[in-house]
């Protein structure tokens, strides 16, 4: 199986319906164990090398093949499958400026500078320096600028509905392994496989990075299993799985 030869995946024996705007990886966790395949196994085959599935996007054409169906069905249908660019902004209206709080301080001086010249319009002036009228009302408030709030921590949607699964398998695999940790690649195929979860591999990270068993240095120290290893080593029992099936 190679990047550049996406024809030689073999089409799976067994089928699973499209469902209009399900997620890529809803369908891909379907279609494998439809055809006795983990799913973090058959998403990295649609990955392709040399990343095999870590924080990648499934390849369309990849998928086409082991579905038999049209690439762009498959991109019509599954909602997340081809990532979607970005309009670009109207030449006509330029990009805010990111203020530094450093900054701010000789910012408020040229506005107020503006408004001792005659400029009395808000807008004009948040045009003018490419910043939000708030700012500008700020500005016109105090020279001072006033301390930034602080921000409460994002409970992110992915983290709340995987966490809670992300520390059982902690818990599990320290009881049977003498405390030590599993490594974030174990964490999220253990998700995808055994927990019908979908998520990225930079959300588990991100879990584990902060979990309180857990530290960023410890991620790089543990000896971890690489996917592309894991998958390079057992993609030859794929195509066999196959052929068995179609032999059947």
């Amino acid at each position: 199986m190679t990047d550049s030869l996406p024809e030689q995946l073999v089409r799976l024996p067994v089928q699973v319906s499209l469902r209009l705007g399900e997620g890529t990886d809803s369908f891909i966790r379907r279609l494998a164990q439809a055809n006795h395949l983990k799913p973090s196994y058959l998403r990295g085959c649609l990955v392709g090398p040399p990343d095999l599935g870590r924080g990648k996007r499934p390849r369309a054409d990849r998928l086409a093949a082991v579905t038999g169906r049209r690439q762009e069905v498959l991109e019509r249908v599954l909602a997340d499958l081809v990532r979607q660019k970005r309009a670009r902004p109207t030449p006509d209206k330029p990009k805010r400026r990111v203020t530094a709080g450093a900054d701010k301080p000789a910012l408020f001086v040229a506005i107020r500078r503006d408004v001792q010249a005659g400029e009395q319009s808000v807008r004009k002036l948040a045009a003018r320096h490419r910043v939000s009228p708030y700012m500008v009302r700020q500005a016109l408030a105090s020279p001072i600028p006033p301390p930034r709030k602080e921000r409460a921590a994002i409970q992110g949607r992915a983290k709340g509905r995987v966490g809670p699964a992300i520390d059982v398998i902690l818990d599990e695999y320290a009881a049977t392994h003498a405390g030590q940790l599993p490594t974030v690649g174990l964490v999220w195929e253990r998700l995808l496989d055994e927990h019908d979860a979908s998520v990225s591999y930079g959300t588990v990270h991100r879990y584990m990075s902060s979990h309180p068993l857990r530290n960023p240095d410890t991620l790089t120290r543990n000896s971890e299993r690489s996917a592309g290893n894991y998958l390079a080593a057992t993609q030859q029992t794929f195509h066999a799985n196959v052929l068995q099936h179609q032999a059947c």
